[in-house]
């Protein structure tokens, strides 16, 4: 299963679609879609994303890519990978169930623009990378996950990286 991120080339040209865009708004998409950088991320994305497709199909019967992902699809998936960056990749642990086992693996799709803390590879490493993985020479690592618990009772599901405590409105205050 690979979970791949929406790149910000992909989110303007969906709101270029809408019927209902206002002038202004479609000056704001044409002005992202002409930044340099923007354009050279998506780039970098989309070649990582063919990459690690072309090298999972060397290993495996069927590679579904997806934006998203059920947790039945996580729980009978023999890998995840996550190509984008650490939003991706939290994005894609949430969606886990929490007595789900399957390894996920990230992939840095742009590292220019994106940390990727949480991610092992780049495009030029990853063939490396899931070769070791496939061959055993490199085991996932278990990354601890948190539970919250409000007034007794255990929120779900299990976090991995932070929560956020919110009064109804945003002036509330939390105790």
């Amino acid at each position: 299963m690979v979970v791949k991120k929406t790149s910000l080339w992909d989110s303007v040209q969906k709101r270029l679609t809408v019927a209902a865009a206002t002038l202004e708004d479609l000056a704001e998409c044409q002005r992202i879609l002409q930044d340099n950088a923007v354009a050279s991320s998506h780039q970098a994305h989309i070649a990582t994303l063919d990459l690690v497709q072309k090298c999972l199909a060397l290993h495996a019967k069927h590679v579904e890519v997806s934006e998203t992902f059920s947790q039945e699809q996580a729980a009978t998936a023999d890998l995840i990978v996550s190509v984008g960056g650490d939003g991706t990749f939290l994005k894609a642990v949430h969606a886990i169930p929490d007595t789900c086992d399957t390894p996920v693996l990230g992939v840095n799709s742009s590292p220019s623009t994106s940390y990727g803390y949480y991610c092992a590879a780049l495009e030029e490493s990853f063939p490396q990378v899931l070769d070791s993985f496939m061959s055993g020479g490199i085991t996932p690592t278990p990354v601890w996950r948190v539970q919250v618990v409000i007034n007794g009772v255990a929120a779900q599901p299990l976090i991995l990286n932070d929560a956020l405590f919110a009064g109804r409105q945003p002036a509330d205050t939390v105790k």
